[in-house]
């Protein structure tokens, strides 16, 4: 698979299915598999908003009012986001129609060339220059990528960078503490959700190792906290 098949089929993915008659297991490739839980995107800022000069007002506008820190966190993020998509919109997309423009107008020039179409040309190769570098800029926050050499364009590379991260984060299955193995999405979700419930979930052993405040107002330990500072270190 060659990374212009990676970046045609983003979500594909190989499955070894049961032995049955064969002593091989058989391989399932789904190109566009189906998904059966969609999650909201986690907010991220983006650093191709630096560029426009609109940007500081979404900032001032979010951070004016008297809120304290978590309030002016939220409110930016979601100003942020519509501020995006309103004025962004979809990069890609909006580089495609750029680009189609642009070729419409250099076959109109070799046929009727004019400097109408000529200053046209160049307003579009300068919107392109800008949307090509949000464009690298997005890519190179999505593949983590750090050794970026300024000025590079590469997005293909960034494209698959990225694709390649997320295939290495997602977890398709997990095996669970009676060795089943768990591979619908919803399954491992609950799976790993019970898992941080139960972990941040306060036993009573240890609510009795809380330290006692006496009637002097000193902190107090118990006999047993001391022992268990007096012991042995282990590991």
């Amino acid at each position: 698979m060659n990374p212009d098949w990676c970046v045609l089929y983003s979500e594909a993915k190989v499955t070894h299915l049961p032995r049955c008659h064969s002593d091989h297991c058989p391989v399932l490739m789904e190109t566009v598999p189906c998904r059966t839980v969609h999650l909201s995107c986690p907010f991220r800022f983006q650093e191709f908003w630096l560029s426009d000069m609109t940007f500081p007002n979404v900032v001032s506008s979010a951070w004016s009012c008297n809120r304290n820190l978590a309030e002016s966190i939220e409110v930016f993020s979601k100003e942020a986001t519509r501020w995006n998509r309103n004025h962004f919109g979809n990069i890609h997309q909006k580089k495609r129609r750029i680009m189609e423009r642009i070729y419409g107008i250099q076959k109109a020039i070799s046929n009727w060339p004019s400097s109408s179409l000529l200053n046209l040309e160049k307003q579009l190769q300068q919107e392109l220059e800008v949307v090509l570098d949000q464009e690298r800029d997005l890519w190179m926050l999505k593949s983590r990528i750090n050794w970026l050499i300024q000025g590079d364009r590469n997005t293909s590379f960034y494209h698959v960078s990225a694709l390649a991260r997320r295939k290495r984060n997602h977890i398709a299955s997990v095996k669970d503490e009676r060795g089943v193995w768990l591979t619908d999405e919803r399954e491992v979700m609950e799976y790993f959700r019970n898992g941080f419930v139960s972990l941040y979930t306060t036993s009573l052993d240890e609510t009795s190792r809380v330290p006692r405040h006496n009637t002097r107002g000193h902190v107090q330990l118990s006999e047993e906290t001391k022992d268990s500072m007096g012991g042995m270190v282990t590991r």
